[in-house]
């Protein structure tokens, strides 16, 4: 604690001495108790804008687990890799680890961290019966202001109207409803620097490393890209320049290198992911429903969830090969793309199994619209929920565990994924034993009038002398 002490009394001084605003607020948030070896415990809490690193600390034999929206696994096991935030406590010193960021799913090691506001579902679990303590510190930034030390109080960017943005400052755009893309144009002004521009939905990037999108600009040419599915929420750009750059800059006190700038919006009416259609799950059935898609096609879906338990699985139609992956996000349409610029934008994700399944435990997710994406692999799959398997496997087959998954074992004379199909080139038990019986019949019969026929030509007229 005492590291962390001073590291935050660094950070806050350091913000103090360049802040043009008068401030004292200070984000703290503890959690004291015991756990049993083994077992997991959690918890809520509110994070606000924050203009400096969330620093974490967690008494040693502790693993810590931090997500938005849902409950982390009951399985500690599986922290390392499917949370915003893990770190296992268990050197023998005294630890301070910064949040280490999982770019909307891809782990990055960064510097500092800059969670958006909002609600986290925070776990802790230990290998040993202890009592433990958790702490977050950091700097919370008064309204209207954001970013690195409090310091930004930028006015929004109007859609359609081109600006011109300086390194160093900041701005921000508003988008209130669902928009299937943002399609932006950008150019670098007079200046031979390497200038990135970084964008972020709900806070202000910190670094850029913190972001949702950037784009790199090496020359003075206009360029064009686009963000899939963003977010419905306040965006916060910025221009970062590499040090060398920023440095000179500071010391010769000239203005740094701009980008002009400008966006346009796709909005989509109902809340369509794409602007294509997508399935309301609260208005089907629980059977399966099989869709065909090209690879990487993405195939939305959307559910109101309100407390009870939930399921959604997806598994190819035709074989038993890897399963679509399946993306969930609360709130906005799972963003998938294959520009390196933008980071993936989602919740939780699938494994990589012959059906893939999202499974969402009563109190265990944030309460409202979810919304699912299906990343096709070229093949047809169906997709099911609040089902253990498709189609409760019509009532023509047992629901079975095998390696993992639930799939249906079909009864005799039936076949396909969900068992719906009847085999009518196949035969039931029954049928082949009558069919060897009567084949054996047939050949006795067929032996005697062979041995009958022969007997007969060997001895016309029946074998008999005339006198």
């Amino acid at each position: 604690m005492k590291i962390l002490s001073l590291l935050f009394f660094v950070s806050l001084s350091i913000s103090f001495a360049f802040s043009e605003v008068e401030y004292s607020q200070s984000f703290s948030w503890s959690w004291t108790g015991s756990v049993n070896n083994h077992t997991v415990l959690s918890r809520t809490v509110e994070i606000p804008a924050l203009g400096a690193p969330l620093f974490v600390s967690a008494t040693l034999g502790t693993s810590f687990c931090i997500l938005p929206n849902v409950k982390p696994s009951t399985n500690p096991a599986t922290w390392k890799n499917g949370c915003l935030f893990f770190h296992n406590f268990t050197s023998e010193t005294p630890v301070v680890a910064k949040m280490s960021r999982r770019a909307r799913r891809l782990l990055v090691k960064e510097t500092s961290f800059n969670p958006v506001p909002g609600q986290y579902f925070i776990a802790i679990s230990a290998e040993a019966s202890i009592p433990f303590t958790v702490s977050l510190v950091s700097l919370e930034c008064p309204s209207p202001y954001y970013g690195p030390s409090c310091r930004q109080n930028s006015t929004a960017v109007p859609e359609n109207k081109v600006v011109s943005v300086e390194s160093g400052e900041y701005f921000l755009f508003d988008l209130p409803v669902h928009v299937s893309r943002i399609e932006f144009k950008a150019q670098r002004v007079h200046s031979t620097d390497r200038v990135v521009l970084v964008l972020r939905a709900g806070n202000a990037p910190l670094t850029n490393l913190t972001k949702d999108f950037s784009y790199t600009f090496s020359d003075d040419e206009p360029h064009s890209f686009v963000i899939e599915n963003p977010s419905p929420s306040t965006w916060y750009g910025s221009v970062f320049l590499p040090a060398s750059s920023a440095l000179r800059a500071l010391v010769s006190g000239e203005p740094g290198p701009k980008i002009s700038f400008s966006f346009q919006s796709a909005v989509c009416i109902n809340g369509t992911g794409n602007c294509t259609q997508n399935v309301d799950l609260n208005k089907e059935a629980s059977k399966a429903l099989v869709y065909t898609s090209g690879v990487g096609q993405v195939t939305y879906f959307r559910a109101e969830l309100n407390g009870p338990a939930f399921n959604f699985s997806v598994q190819n139609k035709d074989d038993n090969t890897a399963a679509p992956t399946v993306l969930a996000r609360y709130g906005q349409f799972p963003s998938y793309s294959n520009d390196s610029n933008q980071v993936p934008a989602f919740d939780v994700q699938s494994s990589n199994n012959t059906v893939n399944f999202l499974t969402f435990d009563e109190d265990q997710y944030e309460p409202g619209t979810w919304y699912f994406a299906v990343v096709g692999n070229g093949k047809s799959f169906a997709v099911w929920f609040n089902n253990t398997c498709p189609s409760s496997c019509s009532n023509n087959g047992d629901c079975v565990k095998k390696d993992n998954v639930y799939v249906c074992q079909c009864h005799d004379g039936y076949e396909s994924f969900d068992c719906a199909v009847k085999n009518e080139s196949g035969f039931k038990t029954e049928y082949i034993v009558l069919i060897v019986i009567g084949s054996i019949i047939a050949l006795a019969a067929l032996l005697g009038l062979l041995v009958y026929l022969y007997n007969r030509n060997r001895h016309p007229g029946g074998g008999y002398e005339k006198i």
